[in-house]
């Protein structure tokens, strides 16, 4: 068993929380295996947020797209609630009226726009409140709610290896599709 199912199984049965602790690694290894930069990336994200007017402005803020914003017309949820839970969210693009389906766990995993995929990991897709840009987490959406959902470039040590482009394509997380190729504008 790898340390990465360890640890989901110990947030996921902790009630979405953990914490532990692990024993020295070698810096050559960390500077293979580690995504530098994603700290200060988080950060520089939320300030950005603090200063955005609406979705279209925080997504040029940070580097990334809006594929959707719009009101909340299904969701569904499938699993047990103190493991891995399964949902999708339809969201009706209030600009085209075209129809986003975000498919996600514990994160935001797919997105397809009128049944075509558009986004997926390992590119970062996160959906906040479209009024007040805060972030939704993926057991926090709800049937009316008025949403914005955007896509980051990941950390391009994502894309290093089809070995670790795997670890967090869609199928890892146990939605059958392929992984979607970042787009560059």
């Amino acid at each position: 068993m790898d340390l990465e199912t360890v640890w989901r199984e110990s947030v996921s049965h902790s009630g979405g929380w953990a914490a532990f602790a692990i024993g020295p690694v070698p810096v050559a290894l960390l500077r293979e295996r580690a995504v530098a930069g994603s700290v200060g990336r988080a950060v520089g994200i939320g300030l950005a947020a603090g200063g955005a007017r609406d979705a279209t402005e925080l997504a040029a803020l940070i580097g990334g797209r809006v594929v959707a914003q719009g009101r909340v017309v299904d969701v569904e949820r499938t699993g047990d609630a103190l493991a891995f839970v399964h949902s999708s969210v339809a969201i009706r693009d209030d600009r085209t009226g075209a129809v986003a389906r975000v498919e996600a766990g514990s994160e935001y995993v797919h997105c397809m726009i009128d049944g075509l995929p558009v986004a997926s990991t390992p590119s970062v897709i996160t959906v906040v409140d479209a009024r007040s840009l805060d972030p939704v987490a993926t057991d926090r959406t709800r049937v009316g709610n008025e949403l914005a959902v955007l896509v980051l470039p990941s950390a391009p040590w994502w894309w290093a290896s089809p070995e670790r482009t795997a670890r967090v394509a869609p199928r890892a997380y146990g939605i059958d599709a392929d992984v979607v190729p970042e787009v560059v504008e």
